[in-house]
Protein backbone atom coordinates (compact mmCIF):
# COMPACT_ATOMS: atom_id res chain seq x y z
CA UNK A 1 0.00 0.00 0.00
CA UNK A 2 1.35 3.50 -1.00
CA UNK A 3 0.20 6.92 0.21
CA UNK A 4 1.05 10.24 -0.59
CA UNK A 5 -0.46 12.88 2.16
CA UNK A 6 -3.37 10.59 2.21
CA UNK A 7 -3.47 8.71 5.46
CA UNK A 8 -3.50 12.45 7.53
CA UNK A 9 -7.34 12.28 6.62
CA UNK A 10 -8.42 9.19 8.29
CA UNK A 11 -11.22 9.63 10.47
CA UNK A 12 -10.07 6.82 12.84
CA UNK A 13 -6.23 6.68 12.08
CA UNK A 14 -5.96 3.07 14.51
CA UNK A 15 -8.83 1.48 12.68
CA UNK A 16 -7.69 2.32 9.18
CA UNK A 17 -4.20 1.22 9.68
CA UNK A 18 -5.42 -2.11 11.61
CA UNK A 19 -7.58 -2.11 8.80
CA UNK A 20 -4.72 -2.13 6.36
CA UNK A 21 -2.77 -4.82 8.04
CA UNK A 22 -5.48 -7.34 7.55
CA UNK A 23 -5.80 -6.68 3.96
CA UNK A 24 -1.75 -7.61 3.75
CA UNK A 25 -0.12 -10.70 3.69
CA UNK A 26 2.39 -11.28 6.53
CA UNK A 27 5.40 -9.13 5.41
CA UNK A 28 3.51 -7.10 3.49
CA UNK A 29 4.81 -3.87 2.71
CA UNK A 30 3.73 -0.30 3.57
CA UNK A 31 4.91 3.38 2.45
CA UNK A 32 3.39 6.56 2.74
CA UNK A 33 4.60 10.26 2.91
CA UNK A 34 2.83 12.87 5.64
CA UNK A 35 3.89 16.40 6.26
CA UNK A 36 6.39 17.17 8.99
CA UNK A 37 5.25 19.88 11.89
CA UNK A 38 4.01 23.25 10.29
CA UNK A 39 6.84 25.14 11.32
CA UNK A 40 9.53 23.41 9.03
CA UNK A 41 6.73 23.64 6.13
CA UNK A 42 6.98 27.39 4.61
CA UNK A 43 3.19 26.04 2.55
CA UNK A 44 1.77 25.86 6.00
CA UNK A 45 4.45 27.91 8.30
CA UNK A 46 4.66 30.84 6.02
CA UNK A 47 1.04 32.21 6.64
CA UNK A 48 1.12 31.75 10.07
CA UNK A 49 4.50 33.75 10.66
CA UNK A 50 2.77 36.14 8.83
CA UNK A 51 0.14 36.05 11.42
CA UNK A 52 2.90 36.37 14.16
CA UNK A 53 4.06 39.38 12.34
CA UNK A 54 1.34 41.49 12.62
CA UNK A 55 0.61 40.71 16.88
CA UNK A 56 -2.36 37.98 16.27
CA UNK A 57 -1.44 34.69 18.37
CA UNK A 58 -1.91 31.40 16.06
CA UNK A 59 -1.29 28.98 19.11
CA UNK A 60 -0.43 25.49 18.56
CA UNK A 61 -3.10 24.41 16.22
CA UNK A 62 -4.56 21.05 16.12
CA UNK A 63 -2.01 18.08 17.24
CA UNK A 64 -0.82 16.15 14.44
CA UNK A 65 0.18 12.98 15.42
CA UNK A 66 1.57 12.43 11.80
CA UNK A 67 4.00 15.11 12.41
CA UNK A 68 5.66 13.35 15.14
CA UNK A 69 7.85 9.46 13.75
CA UNK A 70 7.71 8.23 17.21
CA UNK A 71 3.43 8.32 17.42
CA UNK A 72 3.46 6.78 13.79
CA UNK A 73 5.39 4.02 14.98
CA UNK A 74 3.24 3.61 18.25
CA UNK A 75 -0.14 3.94 15.81
CA UNK A 76 1.36 1.47 13.20
CA UNK A 77 2.50 -1.07 15.98
CA UNK A 78 -0.48 -1.22 17.41
CA UNK A 79 -2.20 -2.00 14.27
CA UNK A 80 0.36 -4.93 13.82
CA UNK A 81 3.06 -3.56 11.21
CA UNK A 82 6.64 -3.76 12.22
CA UNK A 83 10.41 -2.21 10.81
CA UNK A 84 8.49 0.70 10.97
CA UNK A 85 10.96 3.72 9.77
CA UNK A 86 10.46 7.39 9.08
CA UNK A 87 13.05 9.25 6.68
CA UNK A 88 13.24 12.62 6.47
CA UNK A 89 12.49 14.37 2.82
CA UNK A 90 13.31 17.79 2.42
CA UNK A 91 13.22 19.81 -0.78
CA UNK A 92 11.28 22.26 -2.84
CA UNK A 93 7.94 21.88 -3.79
CA UNK A 94 6.06 24.13 -6.46
CA UNK A 95 2.59 24.94 -4.70
CA UNK A 96 1.10 27.00 -7.68
CA UNK A 97 0.91 29.00 -10.86
CA UNK A 98 1.49 32.38 -9.47
CA UNK A 99 1.25 34.43 -5.90
CA UNK A 100 -2.82 34.60 -6.59
CA UNK A 101 -3.01 31.00 -6.95
CA UNK A 102 -0.97 29.71 -4.00
CA UNK A 103 -2.83 32.44 -1.74
CA UNK A 104 -6.17 31.66 -2.92
CA UNK A 105 -5.31 28.28 -1.78
CA UNK A 106 -3.79 29.14 2.20
CA UNK A 107 -6.24 31.07 2.36
CA UNK A 108 -8.91 28.22 2.01
CA UNK A 109 -7.27 25.93 4.26
CA UNK A 110 -8.97 25.82 7.78
CA UNK A 111 -6.68 26.98 9.83
CA UNK A 112 -5.93 30.13 8.01
CA UNK A 113 -9.86 30.34 7.31
CA UNK A 114 -10.09 30.81 10.50
CA UNK A 115 -7.75 33.03 12.17
CA UNK A 116 -9.02 35.44 9.84
CA UNK A 117 -12.20 35.07 10.56
CA UNK A 118 -11.07 36.20 13.98
CA UNK A 119 -9.88 39.52 12.71
CA UNK A 120 -11.15 43.33 12.00
CA UNK A 121 -11.21 43.74 7.79
CA UNK A 122 -7.85 45.94 8.24
CA UNK A 123 -5.85 43.75 9.95
CA UNK A 124 -6.63 40.68 7.96
CA UNK A 125 -6.13 42.73 4.71
CA UNK A 126 -2.29 43.62 6.10
CA UNK A 127 -1.86 40.16 7.29
CA UNK A 128 -2.57 38.66 3.88
CA UNK A 129 -0.58 41.51 1.98
CA UNK A 130 2.76 40.36 4.14
CA UNK A 131 1.84 36.68 2.93
CA UNK A 132 1.39 37.85 -0.49
CA UNK A 133 4.50 40.00 -0.13
CA UNK A 134 6.55 36.61 1.15
CA UNK A 135 5.31 34.30 -1.47
CA UNK A 136 6.41 36.90 -3.99
CA UNK A 137 10.06 36.05 -3.19
CA UNK A 138 9.49 32.61 -3.83
CA UNK A 139 7.87 32.91 -7.10
CA UNK A 140 9.57 32.33 -10.32
CA UNK A 141 8.99 31.60 -13.87
CA UNK A 142 7.24 28.17 -13.75
CA UNK A 143 5.33 28.85 -10.24
CA UNK A 144 6.11 29.69 -6.34
CA UNK A 145 8.50 27.21 -4.92
CA UNK A 146 8.85 26.89 -0.98
CA UNK A 147 10.63 24.48 1.29
CA UNK A 148 9.00 21.27 2.73
CA UNK A 149 9.78 18.89 4.93
CA UNK A 150 7.98 15.38 4.65
CA UNK A 151 8.13 11.92 6.72
CA UNK A 152 8.58 8.79 4.17
CA UNK A 153 7.00 6.19 6.28
CA UNK A 154 8.03 2.48 5.43
CA UNK A 155 6.51 -0.39 7.56
CA UNK A 156 5.82 -4.32 6.93
CA UNK A 157 3.29 -5.96 7.80
CA UNK A 158 4.11 -8.43 10.58
CA UNK A 159 2.90 -12.07 11.15
CA UNK A 160 -0.74 -13.21 11.20
CA UNK A 161 -3.41 -11.42 12.76
CA UNK A 162 -5.14 -13.29 15.15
Amino acid sequence: MVSSFGVMFFDDPAAAFTNLRAALRPGGRLAFLTWQDDSRNEVFGLPLRAFRTHGVPVGSGEHDLFAEPGEVAALLMGAGFAGVRAAAIHGLARIGADVADVLGYMRATSRVRDLLASLDEALARRVLATVAERLATRARPDGVWVETAAWLVTARAAGALA
